[in-house]
């Protein structure tokens, strides 16, 4: 009678392991903590498309379809990319500073808009002082 209700306990306790583990890959793949920043160079990635109701931002000459009512959105795909937005020198340490820019495209994948984000990545390269 004990040892039954003892497999029951260790069944329980290694389901409620493997839940716990599934989550947080889950959770861990969500939150982009598998990519490695080191080989981000200006490698765009795709975020998704964007509806465009009407936006003074864009460059001369683009036009809205607001004027036509069944097609009142303009639709452009968004990809990001980081670039190199500055280097410095920290000690021993030479620090390259990694900004993330969204990249509006058209229909025809001309760009139309880059909006530079808050979000930076910082890489830092040790130099020995010896040599």
């Amino acid at each position: 009678m004990k040892n039954k209700h003892l497999n029951k306990k260790w069944v329980f306790i290694l389901l409620a392991a493997f839940f716990n583990i599934l989550l947080a890959l889950l959770i861990m793949n969500r939150y982009d903590f598998f990519s490695s920043s080191s080989n981000e160079k200006n490698v765009p990635g795709f975020a998704g498309k964007v509806e465009v109701v009407s936006s003074p931002d864009l460059p001369a000459g683009v036009t809205s379809d607001s004027d036509s009512s069944e097609n009142k959105y303009k639709q452009y795909s968004l990809y990001t990319q980081w670039k190199l937005a500055k280097n410095y020198k920290d000690g021993n340490y030479l620090v390259e500073a990694y900004q993330e820019y969204e990249i509006y495209k058209d229909e025809r994948g001309n760009i139309m808009k880059t909006v530079p984000t808050e979000n930076f990545r910082y890489l830092r390269y040790y130099q020995n002082p010896d040599q």
